[in-house]
């Protein structure tokens, strides 16, 4: 192996990036008042960094049921916020502005009470309001996949190159 080809595989090594796509679980079920049963809502978020935000992620996918009815869409100006320390007392929220999402064809916006910011509220197109019991409500990160990042496939490549020149090296030696 050259020192040129070495070389290539540290800068490829360094200049790998890892990944700013992040997922989140979000659940909730909304409070059952005299005319209407709760709901439960089972969603997987998908989201990038938000460069502006720290912490923040900005929603680029969302899937998963309302109530049985398959989400089907979403607004792209959603964000949610997951503290990478939380013994600060931060918790995981979902933004003033909301997530917007469509099931059944209905629009929901998921938003948090701004005069209480223990509780969310849920709001249809079609001006039905409801209100989330804070217990209920739980946004967290998804478990890691198990597809690795691109540094981790260009150090196994800088590896498996490095034991390949060190057997070829051998087996010249032993020949000599």
């Amino acid at each position: 192996m050259t020192i040129r080809a070495i070389a290539a595989a540290l800068l490829l090594v360094l200049c790998a990036a890892p990944s700013s796509a992040a997922s989140f679980l979000l659940n909730y079920t909304t409070f059952a008042d005299g005319v209407n049963a709760p709901v439960s809502v089972s969603a997987a978020i998908e989201a990038d960094a938000d460069p502006y935000f720290a912490n923040g992620y900005l929603v680029t996918a969302i899937s998963g049921t309302r109530g049985g009815i398959a989400i089907d869409g979403f607004t792209d100006f959603s964000e949610v916020y997951v503290p990478t320390v939380p013994d600060y007392g931060f918790q995981s929220y979902v933004d003033s502005f909301g997530l917007t999402f469509t099931a059944g064809g209905v629009g929901y916006t998921l938003y948090r009470d701004s005069s209480d910011t223990s509780f969310y509220h849920e709001f249809a197109d079609n001006g039905f309001g409801r209100l989330i019991l804070p217990a209920s409500l739980t946004l967290a990160a998804a478990p890691a996949g198990s597809v690795p990042e691109s540094a981790t496939w260009a150090m196994m490549l800088l590896g498996f190159g490095t034991i390949g020149a060190a057997l070829r090296r051998q087996r010249h030696a032993a020949t000599a």
